[in-house]
């Protein structure tokens, strides 16, 4: 059985079990953050048998009845600790999340690129998105509009309940690398041929960077 120990973050705890470390190590330091939210719901069934918590969000998505209108709680400030947090240890080249955080780091990406983000940080280069979805308020929408030459990975899986929405962040980039397996809302072992594929996106990114 696998364990976590009480202060590993879930996203890194999620990436130790598919294996992406082993897969990826070599060309990459990452830079592991906690959302600054507690979670507003339950764990999920298959993290609670391996992670104690405290669980964290980077919002709390609602929606308003009357208005149909979607209020992403919190955000802002995720986006306050998303900035002192590169503003203490970045620059960063670019920014990978599962989930939420997957939904976090395109709409991060997209902020910066309209100027409502980050404004005194290097432009992150590229985004890597597990289970990644496109948020649902009408005021971000331009934010996803100025993703389209950003390069982008996007892992989804076949069961993933979420995955139509997974979808609609993908048709925000012009050229995105998509991967998908078999499984759910999850951060997947990739087969062989896509963690080429992932390695291959990342020397190419480090490439761009150094030049």
């Amino acid at each position: 059985m696998l364990s976590s120990p009480p202060n590993i973050p879930p996203s890194l705890f999620q990436i130790q079990r598919s294996g992406l470390l082993n897969s990826i190590g070599d060309l990459v330091d990452l830079f592991f953050v906690d959302a600054p939210n507690l979670a507003s719901g339950p764990i999920p069934d298959d993290v609670a048998p391996f992670f104690k918590g405290p669980y964290y969000e980077w919002w709390n998505a609602e929606k308003d009845e009357e208005t149909g209108r979607w209020n992403y709680n919190n955000w802002l400030t995720s986006l306050a600790h998303i900035e002192d947090i590169c503003h203490l240890h970045g620059p960063f080249d670019g920014v990978m999340g599962f989930s939420q955080g997957g939904a976090a780091v395109a709409l991060l990406v997209g902020l910066q690129r309209t100027g409502r983000a980050l404004k005194t940080q290097p432009m992150l280069g590229f985004c890597i998105c597990f289970a990644g979805i496109r948020v649902r308020d009408p005021h971000l929408d331009g934010c996803f509009n100025a993703l389209q030459n950003v390069p982008s990975v996007h892992v989804i899986g076949d069961k993933d309940p979420v995955k139509r929405m997974t979808n609609m962040l993908i048709e925000s980039f012009d050229n995105p690398i998509v991967i998908n397996h078999p499984k759910g809302h999850v951060v997947p072992q990739l087969a062989d041929g896509d963690v080429e594929r992932m390695r291959a996106f990342l020397i190419a990114r480090q490439k761009t960077s150094s030049m």
